[in-house]
């Protein structure tokens, strides 16, 4: 019975998290708070970043290396750039 009444319970707050989290959202974008990581780059590593990308004469890692980014990080900001 205990068990029943737990697992309610848990299913009616898991469906509660997303509302308050929108809830929550909203009014922060209307401050032009946005939320997640801090960009990893600058404006000057960033376009660093993304000529030796595109330049193609070294390869990803190296730049990576070079920069001390992820691998990702250079694509996201050239498919960024793109759109």
């Amino acid at each position: 019975m205990t068990f029943i009444i737990a697992q309610t319970e848990h299913g009616l707050v898991r469906h509660l998290i997303p509302e308050r989290t929108k809830a929550g959202l909203h009014p922060a974008r209307a401050r032009r708070r946005r939320g997640g990581h801090s960009t990893s780059l600058d404006v000057d590593q960033l376009v660093v970043a993304v000529a030796l990308y595109e330049q193609r004469k070294h390869t990803a890692d190296e730049t990576c290396r070079a920069l001390n980014i992820s691998k990702p990080t250079p694509c996201d900001y050239v498919r960024e750039k793109r759109a």
